[in-house]
């Protein structure tokens, strides 16, 4: 579809709101009244004339600077998806505003909670009532003061809704209405909407206090990496999110920043905090009878151990959800089932594990560091393994065991990725090369092992380097079958690893380490030389002295 049909459908669609405020027909007449959504619908078009307009400049634009290109993008989809997104944005952000103008609270909340797929009763024009089978909204005095009851639990002052509705803030009060109904996703009674309210709550409560008592004697950022993470307990809709990987590169800046810790959750590797439905556990989430009757979440004693009030299991698990796919050995994943108390007949079945990193596609990737170009091949291991994105668990005290072997296989594939990936690097430079050109076998040689094989620095032989990670995160080099005095302190290598995870820069020193030590050895020699021709010329006029 070309570029002016679609903005003329979009068009349609925006004058197709005059027949919606009919009263006979289905549609917003009945969220906004018929009167109201006229005055809507005429602002609206106001608004979508400057967007079409700009669009129209846009794809002037792009028909210049890539011809015969433009066609081939139209009918992609993906600028119809586009402009069908504009026009929604366009539609909502009107409502609001034109609600937030009037200062209409009830408009307002029939226009979030039409799109949350929640019902709205009005008690008069300042307090309201939204329901969710699992939980009901009190918004009263206008919007000042907001309560949250979850699954028959004691109510909740909210702040962040109430803000949000103060504020006419369309966008932050749908993403806290529509995560507070995805929170239940899945549950369809009372028991597993408590089970999953209760369960939560506990969860996050434990991890804080773990993390309360790492805090008094270590950084945030230490937490972070080494510790059992950083939680951020659930804000209203938002679930609860645990921060517990940072790349050194990211560390560097983060510890340069005025605040660490807000500056590394942008950066981190994060899991958040939801409970799904888990076909295939043996031991699914169970609540306990004396956490179903407490007063508070705060007040729930922290057993690790949740059992129905009725004594049946409920068919739930806590479920860590990683905001991207974490590659993982087969062996790496045996151990997170371990760490989790999961039962190893979950475990899926494998694929290739170098096809889960991100690689060049041709197999060999350059880099260039220092000054001169690295080329690195890839050879296929036997190694299996697959991608983690959701992580069952039953209780927070497996957590710092998990998180270590989730750290483990990161910095590993950290490793791996600085030499074959086809993402740019950060720890890579892009400065005019010196025409020297060095070529790298890359291979991974165990669970958490990589050999590496290179010309050595000083002699022409190969230089075997293998780079280990260990369970307590600590990277380990050593030169295999290496007879002579190894160019570099294997030492200094895992240092600059554990700094940067960048293979480049650790072939980078270990050149320069060879470099210098050739010099400082040839100039011993030239120094040498010239001290016994000074000692032969004194030795000889001194004969010449005693002969006189």
């Amino acid at each position: 579809m070309a570029l002016s049909d679609q903005i003329t459908l979009l068009r349609e669609q925006t004058l197709a709101l005059k027949s919606v405020a009919q009263p006979s027909a289905p549609g917003l007449s009945h969220v906004f009244g018929e009167t109201n959504l006229h005055q809507l619908q005429f602002s609206m078009e106001k608004r979508f004339r400057r967007v079409a307009s700009s669009i129209e400049k846009f794809s002037k634009s792009i028909k210049i600077a890539l011809p015969g290109q433009l066609s081939a993008f139209s009918t992609s989809g993906i600028l119809e998806q586009q402009l069908k997104s504009a026009f929604n944005i366009i539609a909502s952000s009107s409502f609001a505003r034109y609600a937030n103008r009037k200062g209409d609270l009830l408009t307002f909340l029939r226009l979030v909670c039409n799109e949350a797929d929640l019902s709205l009763d009005a008690i008069d024009s300042e307090n309201f009532i939204i329901a969710h089978p699992a939980f009901f909204v009190e918004v009263t005095n206008g919007g000042k003061d907001v309560k949250i009851t979850h699954a028959d639990c004691p109510e909740v002052q909210e702040s962040r809704l109430s803000e949000s509705f103060q504020r006419f803030d369309h966008t932050a009060a749908l993403v806290d209405l529509r995560g507070l109904v995805e929170m239940y996703t899945g549950a369809d009674n009372m028991d597993e909407y408590r089970a999953i309210y209760l369960a939560t709550g506990a969860f996050e409560a434990d991890l804080s206090q773990m993390t309360q008592l790492e805090l008094s004697s270590h950084s945030p950022l230490a937490v972070l990496t080494r510790g059992s993470g950083l939680i951020r307990p659930r804000a209203c809709g938002v679930s609860g999110r645990l921060a517990f990987f940072l790349s050194p590169y990211h560390q560097q800046i983060c510890s340069q920043s005025s605040d660490p810790v807000i500056a590394a959750w942008s950066h981190a590797v994060t899991a958040s905090i939801t409970v799904e439905r888990w076909p295939g556990l043996p031991q699914p989430l169970q609540i306990a009878a004396e956490l179903a009757s407490a007063a508070t979440v705060s007040s729930l004693p922290h057993t690790h151990a949740f059992g129905a009030p009725s004594g049946a299991a409920v068919p739930l698990a806590l479920v860590l959800l990683f905001n991207r796919a974490i590659p993982m050995t087969s062996a790496a994943f045996e151990a997170l089932l371990t760490a989790a108390g999961l039962p190893a007949s979950l475990a899926p079945g494998y694929v290739s594990f170098e096809s889960l990193l991100d690689k060049a596609p041709e197999g060999e990737c350059v880099k260039i560091v220092a000054g001169a170009t690295h080329r690195y091949r890839v050879q296929v291991s036997t190694l299996e393994g697959l991608a983690v994105r959701r992580l069952p668990l039953a209780r927070a005290a497996a957590v710092p065991a998990v998180l270590q072997v989730l750290r483990r296989q990161l910095i590993l594939n950290s490793l791996y990725e600085s030499c074959v990936s086809a993402t740019p690097s950060t720890t890579t430079t892009t400065t005019m090369t010196s025409g020297i050109e060095r070529i790298f076998d890359i291979k991974l040689a165990g669970p958490a092992q990589l050999l590496v094989t290179g010309q050595h620095p000083s002699i022409p032989a190969l230089l075997f380097l293998q780079i280990s990670v260990s369970e307590d995160l600590s990277i380990h080099v050593v030169f295999v079958g290496l007879t002579t005095a190894p160019p570099c302190q294997p030492a200094r290598l895992a240092a600059l690893l554990e700094k940067s995870h960048s293979i480049p820069l650790a072939w980078a020193l270990l050149h320069r380490v060879a470099a210098e030590t050739s010099a400082a050895g040839a100039a011993a020699v030239a120094g040498a030389g010239l001290e016994h021709t000074v000692s032969r010329e004194t030795v000889k006029r001194k004969r010449e002295e005693d002969d006189e």
